[in-house]
């Protein structure tokens, strides 16, 4: 400690007052001050900066103080009253500021790293290109803060409150803010890769330009928040409550977001390839626009989601993906039992395969595809088979018609009547055959042998419609 700071403390150490005193650009280092006031003090500037390492000031009043230039790493300021202090351009290395109450205040351009701010109060102060790496300011008060161009790689943020909080263009990489109170924050281009946001409680916050990229934010509240064109790929959001909230403009590769409650929430015209959404609330949650391939969505009620009918793959003329999500669909949809969708889907699986036949020119593949379609719907629809079937009969039974001399009545012997000509149509589709009515002519045999096997076929096809659609 140099002498003018040892002269002072001499003098003042009944009242322990210095806050009447030219402070300016002096010399702490080392010093001990415990309940001492230096309220209003200008400590160091810019033209006359202040050593103060390795010095203690234990409940010491700073309010409204000015500490810009300095070197105080090292520094002990426990439970001190600092409220409106300007810390300015400042090197505070490993210093500890734990229980100190500094509402109000600016801090700009400071080295903190190591530094040790547990359970400070910042409420209402700006924070403005300081470095907190490696920091501890878990329990403390940033509350109403604006926070911009800081550094906090992996510092521990753990259970901060930070209601109505703006956060600008700040490093958050690895660091910790388990249990961290974000209501109605703003947080504007941040990093949050593999950042540990556990149990945080974002409801109502607003995120835009941010990337969350292997970030663990498992059972965090999210309720009416919300995140624009930001990236949140192989983030984990599980058992997380994101009812009402919005995402756009978002990518959401691989997410894992099982258990999450997601009723009522928007997430259109994001990419969740990949994305686990297992065992989720999806009641009224809006997917449309959405990429779903390789989505995982076993054990949630996407039925009463909101979903596109017809997937961007298959507009885009990505037929094998557009395929894998409608299977996927089908497949979910069955397991929760609901079947009309669950066939609506496999119908649309069912037409990427014809669609990808005619994208590899394999047209007679794409014909006996398209063929199936028309008169079964790729056997979701026994309406289907049931239209042909009378349509086959209908048919037939005018061919035969046309050829008179070519059936024969051999039980009484008489002209075939036009409803005769209907009934053989039947009897032959059906393959009954009661012999009453016989063809005679080749052509007539082939005819009606054709009949035959085309009935047998659409008979079994329509047993088979009919039992997916009773028994599932």
């Amino acid at each position: 400690v140099d002498n003018r700071v040892s002269q002072l403390v001499k003098k003042h150490k009944d009242d322990k007052d210095l806050s009447k005193e030219d402070l300016e650009g002096l010399n702490w280092t080392g010093i001990e001050l415990k309940g001492w006031n230096l309220e209003g003090t200008i400590l160091s500037t810019d033209n006359n900066p202040a050593t103060m390492d390795g010095a203690e000031f234990i409940g010491v009043n700073l309010d409204n103080c000015v500490i810009q230039n300095a070197s105080a790493s090292d520094c002990e300021f426990k439970r001190c009253s600092m409220e409106k202090i300007n810390l300015k351009n400042c090197n505070f290395e490993n210093t500890i500021f734990v229980s100190s109450d500094m509402n109000s205040s600016i801090l700009e351009g400071c080295d903190f790293k190591g530094s040790d701010f547990s359970k400070v109060k910042l409420s209402e102060s700006r924070l403005t290109a300081n470095i907190f790496e490696n920091c501890l300011l878990n329990d403390a008060n940033l509350e109403k803060c604006k926070i911009e161009d800081c550094n906090f790689l992996r510092a521990n943020l753990s259970r901060i409150r930070g209601l109505n909080t703006q956060w600008v263009s700040c490093n958050l990489k690895r660091c910790s803010m388990r249990g961290a109170i974000l209501v109605e924050s703003r947080i504007d281009n941040c990093d949050f890769e593999q950042a540990n946001m556990q149990n945080s409680n974002m409801t109502k916050m607003k995120m835009d330009d941010c990337k969350l990229n292997q970030a663990n934010i498992n059972e965090g509240i999210i309720i009416s928040g919300t995140i624009c064109n930001s990236v949140l790929d192989y983030a984990s959001f599980k058992s997380c409550r994101f009812t009402d909230a919005v995402i756009k403009d978002t990518t959401m590769i691989d997410v894992n977001m099982d258990g999450s409650a997601l009723d009522r929430a928007q997430i259109k015209d994001i990419n969740l390839e990949g994305t686990d959404m297992r065992n989720c609330g999806l009641t009224d949650t809006d997917l449309r626009g959405s990429s779903l391939f390789r989505i995982v969505i076993t054990g949630s009620d996407i039925e009463y989601a909101r979903i596109d009918n017809v997937v961007n793959y298959e507009i885009e003329g990505d037929f094998k993906r557009a395929q894998d999500v409608y299977r996927n669909l089908k497949n979910t949809f069955r397991n929760n039992g609901a079947h009309n969708r669950a066939s609506y889907f496999s119908l649309s699986e069912s037409k990427m395969s014809r669609k990808m036949m005619a994208q590899e020119k394999n047209y007679g593949i794409w014909s006996l595809l398209y063929f199936y379609e028309i008169i079964s719907g790729y056997g979701e629809s026994p309406l289907r088979v049931f239209m042909t079937t009378i349509t086959a009969i209908l048919i037939f039974s005018a061919i035969f018609a046309s050829m008179p001399e070519g059936l024969q009545n051999n039980v009484t012997g008489e002209d075939i009547s036009t409803t005769d000509y209907l009934y053989y149509s039947v009897v032959t589709f059906t393959t009954l055959g009661y012999g009453d009515i016989v063809p005679v002519d080749p052509l007539v045999k082939m005819l009606a042998v054709t009949e035959a096997l085309f009935g047998v076929f659409l008979m079994s096809l329509l047993v088979v419609t009919l039992s997916r659609r009773i028994i599932t």
